[in-house]
């Protein structure tokens, strides 16, 4: 349905059409809440009317918005409005490659830097496992200043048309979706003939779509041409491209690197573009290499006197060689880069990675498993599975792994076996738990859940004992001591330092009992400081320019000796080896969405767009309304209130905090949260839940907070200095003075309020384990332990007769009567959340009817999710030139 100007949807205002093709028509528009012109790309009609493919096109866009580079066209948004599916993308200024070369071959000169760029956005993309499937010329386009940037990123794998096709060289898109069945997705004048012949494209069909577009630049011809789509594909699969075709100013290294990406067998093919980008970036910079190579179109063109200055360019080689031979030289490290792709069905990599002192090893968490990779082998090993570690530390020689899970500290093999239980803790410890290291001496280190517990750095022995206290905070100025990282030699110990006043700001050295300040950037936050054996202390900072920095640091003075510097850009969680070997992760984050079951677990409907990050879904308590947090990280985003009829959002809190656990009044007329800033303590708040009016300081340090159902008081966690969370309540009316609930051993949090607010239900680790506990309100009498093998996160029903909690992974539901006395039935499960990709541990809370369940759900999709580790031998070397000696 073609759209005229001045259509709106939704902040979207047409302003005139583009053109049209496969994927749908595509017209100029205004944002008219950022102000800027955006490619509106509307979709066919009857592909807009498939739900299934909707959802699928819905997964891929989310995950193709996350591509953020210089020769990318950005995905801006999705837009849904009556019959119409729009994408939202930057709009490109400029003529597209096909328009170029329809006026004939693109001078080398040009065309040099233009394939440059096209291999960088493709390097940048396959890092992230992203593929194009579908790269022509019509989807690359050149701006007046010669930036090119790529369109349609991956695209072509959601899309499903079945247009016929005429002319083969500009067909449109076939892209339908099942390629395994033998469904082709690219367009066949350039696709490679692996997608001709059906099957799934990977990032070396991408390398000979690069190939095709080149070679088509330079030489201003098609290599594939054919009538129709079937003479195009059957050209591919059969047919060499005509090499004399190309300039004969083309030099051999460029003909060889389109020989290389035009192999018809994928495992010949070049296998990654970055060396195509590294070998067009030494033909423009001029630099030399062995030339020429047998068999190019150009041999049969030597003249008889090249033999002569090849035999004494032969000899000038061969007496520099030998003179080289016998004199001392002096060989810079060289920089090598590789990338580990970790796939895993859920959420990739969930703690920071961790390479092994002696390099050869690197450590990880996914699939709730700690699997270990050894550098030399292609696969990586499982050694310990389905408990959910946290934080794996390496032991000073390599061969061991302590990891945080279960209320314990555990030890194992690095090639698997038996895991050990160091120690034992009542405090708080698990995936909020800031980090760890193992010392030469035999000891443990690591750092207290600072959002649950008065922060400090503890030990224990490797052989085990109890957790001593190695460094107390100064709980007048600081909030926060984490990440906790060794020096070599004995030199002592690098953290970082939260401060009351915001902003992890601070690394540290701990040396005996002395502690000095290494490096301080107020308002800055600061993350993950390690010491390279290059001279200096990298960090993730998390703030302005983000990435990992380096500042020089002398080892004997304990102190920095110059200014920092970016190594790495949107990259997270430094592990260096003894030997300077840089690992580290990008900075990728799963898509979530918001879900309704039913009590069988079934889908009833999905609430919202899949974001990066979705937490604690709760209902208002007239079923109407689900508040929630959603954002890109817990700092960048903030409370919602989302009308489910209208399906209209108003968003509550705009601050750069952290706002978490949303808990609504019982008229539903506010919403309290939890806002915490920097590393200080977290602080409660309250605003109308139709976002007018200021927000409202109700508690100064608390989280969790629950309102009661007469409206009149407030419950809460909040810390005890040495002691640890416990359960608090404060009249919301009158003086606001906050009373103690409950002050038992271990730790208690996430209280609710039973529906006649006679109880209250929370979790307390006090055996060890977090469990369901009830006591009476507001007397705290009594003592009912609901859950029977673990449980967090309780909620009522409306009527008070079911309790809910979540064991593991599975959601336990159990029968309570409360008149004449409290009785317990025995927990039943409800259903599990590993098979429906449910993210339990993310909260979830039960509709005043009882029917419907808001769960958050992993939006993926059905595929893999893959992250990647990054590995830098000697990372210095690329920038020693750059820094001041």
């Amino acid at each position: 349905m073609a759209l005229v100007a001045g259509t709106r949807l939704g902040p979207y205002e047409v302003i005139s059409a583009i053109g049209a093709g496969g994927m749908g028509e595509v017209y100029r528009a205004r944002d008219t809440r950022l102000e800027r012109n955006v490619a509106l790309k509307v979709l066919p009609e009857v592909f807009a009317q498939d739900t299934e493919r909707m959802l699928r096109f819905q997964r891929e866009a989310q995950v193709l918005a996350s591509l953020n580079h210089q020769h990318i066209a950005a995905i801006y948004g999705l837009e849904h409005q009556d019959k119409i599916q729009a994408l939202a993308m930057e709009l490109v200024a400029g003529q597209t490659l096909a328009e170029r070369i329809s006026n004939g071959a693109i001078p080398l000169e040009e065309a040099l830097p233009i394939a440059k760029q096209i291999a960088e956005a493709l390097e940048y993309a396959h890092e992230r496992g992203i593929i194009h499937r579908d790269l022509k010329p019509a989807n690359v386009v050149v701006t007046g200043d010669g930036n090119a940037k790529v369109l349609d990123f991956g695209l072509a794998k959601a899309l499903s048309d079945d247009v016929s096709m005429q002319d083969a060289s500009h067909s449109p898109t076939l892209s339908m979706a099942a390629t395994e069945a033998g469904i082709i997705l690219g367009t066949p004048a350039y696709m490679s003939p692996e997608q001709a012949r059906g099957k799934p494209a990977d990032r070396r069909s991408d390398i000979w779509s690069l190939g095709v577009v080149f070679y088509e630049m330079i030489s201003g011809r098609q290599i594939f041409a054919g009538e129709t789509a079937s003479d195009s594909m059957a050209a591919v699969i059969t047919l060499e491209p005509d090499w004399n075709a190309l300039p004969a100013n083309v030099p051999p290294r460029l003909r060889e690197l389109l020989r290389r990406c035009l192999k018809k067998d994928p495992r010949r093919r070049l296998q990654a573009v970055g060396e195509a980008r590294i070998l067009i970036e030494d033909e423009l910079s001029g630099t030399n290499v062995p030339t020429p190579i047998a068999g190019t179109g150009e041999t049969s063109k030597r003249r008889p006197w090249m033999a002569l200055i090849v035999a004494m360019a032969i000899t000038a080689a061969v007496t520099a060689a030998i003179f080289l031979l016998v004199q001392p030289r002096a060989q810079g490290p060289v920089v090598r880069k590789f990338s580990i792709a970790v796939p895993d069905l859920l959420l990739g990599i969930q703690t920071p990675p961790v390479i092994s002192p002696d390099g050869k090893k690197i450590a990880y968490v996914a699939s709730a498993g700690l699997w270990v990779r050894e550098l030399d082998r292609m696969e990586a090993q499982e050694i310990v599975a389905r408990v959910s570690p946290h934080y794996p530390m390496w032991s000073p020689d390599s061969s061991q792994l302590a990891y945080l899970a279960g209320q314990r500290l555990w030890r194992v093999a690095a090639t698997g076996g038996q895991p050990v239980v160091v120690s034992a803790a009542t405090f708080a410890l698990g995936g909020s738990t800031p980090g760890g290291t193992w010392t030469d001496d035999g000891r443990i280190i690591f750092a207290q859940a600072a959002s649950v517990s008065p922060s400090e750095l503890l030990f224990v022995s490797d052989q085990g004992g109890d957790f001593k206290e190695l460094l107390a905070r100064d709980d007048k100025t600081e909030s926060d001591l984490h990440k906790p990282s060794l020096l070599p030699d004995g030199k002592g110990l690098l953290f970082i330092v939260d401060h009351n006043d915001g902003g992890a700001d601070t690394i540290e050295a701990l040396s005996g009992q002395t502690r000095k300040t290494i490096w301080r950037l107020k308002n800055e936050y600061l993350d993950a400081p390690v010491y390279s054996p290059t001279g200096h202390i990298l960090y993730r900072r998390n703030t302005g320019n983000a990435g990992i920095w380096a500042v020089p640091f002398s080892l004997s003075d304990l102190k920095t000796t110059g200014e920092p510097f970016l190594v790495v850009g949107d990259a997270n969680w430094p592990s260096v080896a003894s030997d300077g070997t840089l690992l580290y992760s990008d900075e990728g984050e799963s898509l979530h969405q918001t879900v309704l079951l039913n009590r069988k677990g079934e889908s009833e409907g999905i609430v919202g767009e899949p974001k990066a990050m979705i937490r604690n879904p709760r209902f208002s308590p007239d079923g109407s309304r689900l508040t929630f947090f959603e954002g890109i990280t817990r700092s960048e985003g903030g409370i919602y209130v989302r009308d489910l009829r209208r399906r209209m959002d108003v968003r509550l809190t705009f601050t750069n905090r952290m706002n978490l656990n949303p808990a609504w009044s019982p008229g539903g007329d506010r919403v309290f949260y939890e806002s915490r800033k920097g590393g200080a303590a977290p602080e409660i708040y309250a605003r109308s839940a139709d976002g007018s009016g200021n927000e409202d300081l109700i508690v100064k340090e608390g989280t969790y907070p629950c309102v009661s159902p007469d409206g009149k008081w407030l419950a809460y966690s909040a810390i005890i200095p040495t002691r640890g969370l416990k359960l608090f309540y404060m009249p919301l009316e009158g003086d606001h003075r906050p009373m103690m609930f409950l002050d038992a051993p271990g730790e208690q949090r996430n209280p609710v309020f039973s529906p006649d607010g006679r109880y209250v239900a929370y979790e307390s680790n006090e055996s060890g384990r977090y469990e369901i506990l009830l006591k009476t309100f507001p007397k705290g009498e009594g003592k009912w332990q609901v859950s029977t093998n673990g449980g967090t996160t309780a909620r009522w029903d409306r009527g008070g007769k079911k309790l809910y909690f979540v064991q593991g992974d599975t959601l336990m539901e159990v029968d309570v009567a409360t008149q004449p006395t409290l009785l317990l039935e025995t927990p039943r499960a409800l259903f599990s959340a590993v098979a429906k990709k449910l993210r339990l541990d993310f909260s979830y809370d039960i509709s005043p009817d009882g029917k419907l369940f808001a769960v958050v759900q992993d939006a993926t999709g059905d595929k893999t999710v893959v992250r990647s580790v990054h590995l830098v031998e000697n990372w210095f070397a690329e920038f020693k030139n750059k820094q001041k000696k």
